[in-house]
C-alpha cells in the first residue's frame, strides 16, 4: 500500500502535463501574475497626486503593462 502512495503523486504529475493540464496552469498563473502588476501599479498611482488611478486605464497582458488615458502635464506623463 505504501509504495501505491509512492507511485500516485508522480503518475498524477505525469498525466497532467502530458495531457495539456499543464499549459491551462501556466495561463492561470500568467493571469494571476498580469493581475498583481495590474493592482500595484494602480496602487502607486493612487498614492502619487499627480496621477489618478480614475483617469488612467492599466491594462496587463503577459507582463506587458499598457496606460491609456489622461494626465495634467508632462511631469505627470514621465511619473505614470
Amino acid at each position: 500500500m505504501h509504495r501505491l502512495k509512492q507511485l500516485t503523486a508522480p503518475f498524477l504529475l505525469f498525466i497532467l502535463f502530458n495531457t495539456g493540464y499543464a499549459t491551462n496552469f501556466k495561463g492561470i498563473e500568467q493571469e494571476f501574475s498580469d493581475s498583481v502588476i495590474t493592482t500595484k501599479i494602480t496602487a502607486k498611482f493612487a498614492h502619487n497626486n499627480q496621477l489618478n488611478p480614475l483617469k488612467i486605464s492599466i491594462s496587463t497582458q503577459n507582463g506587458v503593462v499598457k496606460l491609456t488615458g489622461t494626465v495634467n502635464d508632462n511631469p505627470a506623463f514621465i511619473e505614470a
